[in-house]
């Protein structure tokens, strides 16, 4: 009976050891978007006519994210490790006065002991502190970006350091076909070419192709052809009639303007 009671023990022993090391892995690519946040501390976000809805939204390619507070835009980056392991880091907001900071102060405070995340049967994002308290819940909302807004023509006011609008001579556009996933891009005399891709606020050139007329300066061509190949993700400037494009280090590569019709 003493044998039996004791085999037993050790089984459920070794059940519960199994149980507590089986953590289910979660891919980082699976936060890629956005999510709205629905309750930080187990409190529910209450959202008036007054406030925007807080959300986070993850750039898994270059490990950063940004969103909003309720009161302030929120930015920064964020690592991940082995067991679903995240800590946000560098998070900044911008200044701006509001009558109430509360959900924001909680959020940063939150976002500060972050230690993992998971997502759950429902689909829903928890991140959770180390002792795997749930910290911020969120649920999946439709993205508001993605290279699709890319398609038309765009006046490309600068490329690197070069400030594209001083060129009172010629003007350079990019068009984006979504039909096709292709782009071309006009320098200072030929064409540059090739296949965009991306998914959110990730995206990637490739298969550069340039026309081969002779020009006196081919400066711009150079330019394009060496830094179009290094953009990995982009963002509006304000509205969806400007957007910008940056590198793995966040460097800024391009800022295009949606062409007057």
């Amino acid at each position: 009976m003493k044998s039996s009671l004791l085999a037993g023990l050790a089984i459920t022993a070794v059940a519960a050891l199994t149980s507590c090391s089986s953590v289910k892995s979660i891919p980082v690519e699976n936060l890629s978007g956005e999510w709205s946040i629905k309750k930080i501390n187990g409190d529910k976000v209450k959202v008036s006519d007054e406030t925007v809805e807080p959300y986070l939204a993850f750039d898994v390619v270059n490990s950063r994210f940004f969103g909003h507070a309720g009161c302030n835009s929120i930015m920064g980056s964020f690592a991940t490790g082995e067991d679903n392991e995240i800590e946000f880091t560098s998070t900044g907001v911008t200044m701006m006065m509001c009558p109430d900071i509360a959900t924001e102060d909680a959020l940063l405070k939150a976002l500060a002991s972050v230690k993992q995340y998971n997502i759950n049967d429902n689909g829903d994002l928890e991140l959770s502190s180390a002792s795997d308290r749930t910290l911020v819940s969120l649920t999946k909302r439709p993205d508001t970006l993605s290279p699709l807004a890319l398609d038309g023509e765009w006046q490309v006011t600068s490329l690197g350091e070069l400030d594209l609008t001083e060129d009172a001579d010629n003007s350079y556009t990019i068009t984006f076909n979504s039909e096709d996933d292709t782009f071309a891009m006009t320098t200072d005399c030929n064409t540059v070419s090739g296949k965009y891709a991306g998914s959110f606020v990730d995206i990637n050139f490739s298969g550069l192709r340039t026309t081969r007329m002779a020009c006196p300066s081919m400066e711009i061509e150079r330019t394009v052809s060496e830094l179009l190949p290094t953009i990995t993700s982009f963002s509006e400037l304000g509205d969806d009639n400007a957007f910008a494009f940056y590198d793995a280090h966040g460097q800024l590569v391009m800022m295009i303007n949606r062409t007057t019709e």
